[in-house]
């Protein structure tokens, strides 16, 4: 009798598995996140230097995160279609630390490569909190696949 192979692909990008582990203090759901070669290969990913790149995945891997804006969004919001229908996250600097030693004791510099990331057309900021000190809204976003060098 032959085995037969499970062929499902989840059709997320990134996937909560059951193995836990310690993040932070706490322990929480395995993930990972899905990178597609073509992603790797666009001249976008390879122009970010290697913190970038590493800030790019972390934030991939939010996708699955445990608290999504359209929770928190209600729908008098004027964001409330965007996040409704949007694959919106949420990665504050506090995350960005649990991850990286390089965000300790500095957030210029996490705001710096998200800064990047946005000029190289991975992620969209939707909602910025900095005035009513709340979370950033970021999505993800196709456009690295347009992106070009600027000439110098």
């Amino acid at each position: 009798m032959s085995r037969t192979k499970n062929k499902e692909v989840k059709p997320l990008a990134s996937y909560e598995s059951t193995k836990k582990i310690k993040r932070g203090g706490k322990l929480m759901a395995d993930t990972y996140a899905r990178i597609t070669d073509s992603l790797l290969l666009s001249e976008a990913f390879k122009d970010l230097r290697p913190h970038v790149q590493m800030l790019y995945i972390f934030m991939r891997q939010q996708e699955y995160g445990r608290r999504k804006p359209n929770r928190d969004c209600n729908e008098e919001s004027e964001y409330w279609e965007v996040v409704r229908s949007e694959q919106c996250f949420y990665f504050p600097w506090y995350t960005a630390k649990l991850y990286s030693d390089r965000y300790k004791g500095n957030s210029s510099r996490f705001y710096n490569d998200i800064k990047i990331l946005i000029e190289h057309g991975f992620i969209e900021k939707i909602l910025s909190g900095k005035t009513t000190r709340e979370k950033n809204i970021y999505k993800y976003s196709d456009k690295w696949q347009s992106w070009e060098k600027p000439s110098t």
